[in-house]
């Protein structure tokens, strides 16, 4: 019999696209129990900040709480590409489980889906960032370029507050990242400090463009307060959150956001230079 505690720390999955029994219904290869199969991949959201963990009493707290609706992980079955398959096996269907995105709930009504860019997005909000990669476009001298660069998360703090000035609401996020480089292509040399620094604000504008766009699509298309900016109104202005609480999601779709993000690079990884860079002695 399972325990009270073990039911209120399962984690809560959207079977997106799918019956439960369809998902718990493929074939999870190695691991011969369905539930287990499922388990490791929540477990690995820690090195994929585009799936999200939520328990059950996770979700119960933002449930009962007017300033940060409830989010879920997603669970989607989705068929696995084979390589080198014989064409005389003929078709095959052959799934694997995905847990990339989550389910935006109004109190206990499901009502959107936001996909991994922006669960990683909400992910950064939300302080849940423990690992994963960041791309960006490599900071060469060409505008145009599309060559890109990447670094691999080592540490990452996020902060929210809130501010009124003038009357306006102004919800401010300032994220701190530490990463080490991972993949650099494209003319620049990273072993001088002044291209690191370069490599630095590129990186912290693609995270700064990135959380925006996720900000503006929940704003327009949800509008509710799924970061928890409402909870921080509540802790700081404790009388005002009286007089808005009730409308605090029309106030939150409405408000300017500022967000700020100050990305460290402590150490080199893989460099891949250009041929045409690359000097015969």
């Amino acid at each position: 019999m399972t325990s009270l505690e073990q039911r209120e720390t399962s984690y809560i999955l959207i079977a997106k696209g799918a019956k439960a029994y369809d998902i718990m219904g493929v074939n999870p290869g190695l691991e011969q129990i369905p539930a287990n199969y499922v388990l490791e991949l929540i477990k690995n959201t820690n090195s994929n900040p585009k799936a999200m963990s939520v328990n059950f009493i996770e979700y119960i707290k933002h449930y009962y709480h007017n300033g940060h609706h409830p989010m879920t992980g997603i669970v989607e079955k989705r068929e696995k590409e084979i390589i080198n398959k014989s064409p005389d096996i003929g078709p095959t269907s052959e799934y694997e489980l995905s847990i990339i995105g989550s389910a935006v709930f109004d109190r206990d009504k499901l009502v959107g889906y936001l996909n991994g860019n922006d669960t990683k997005a909400l992910n950064f909000f939300l302080d849940k960032i423990k690992g994963g990669v960041i791309t960006f476009h490599t900071p060469v001298s060409e505008s145009s370029s599309d060559e890109l660069s990447s670094v691999y998360i080592i540490k990452n703090k996020t902060k929210n507050d809130i501010e009124i000035l003038d009357g306006r609401i102004i919800l401010k996020t300032k994220v701190k990242l530490t990463s080490s480089m991972g993949e650099v292509i494209g003319n620049i040399d990273i072993s001088k400090e002044e291209n690191i620094k370069k490599m630095e604000e590129a990186c912290s504008k693609a995270i700064e463009e990135a959380l925006e766009a996720a900000v503006k699509k929940v704003q327009k298309e949800y509008k509710l307060d799924i970061f928890g900016f409402g909870i921080v109104f509540h802790r700081k202005y404790p009388s005002q959150w009286k007089n808005i609480e009730s409308n605090w999601d029309e106030i939150f779709s409405e408000a300017e956001f500022q967000i700020e993000v100050d990305t460290n690079i402590i150490r080199t990884g893989l460099i891949n230079t250009p041929i045409n860079r690359i000097k015969v002695e």
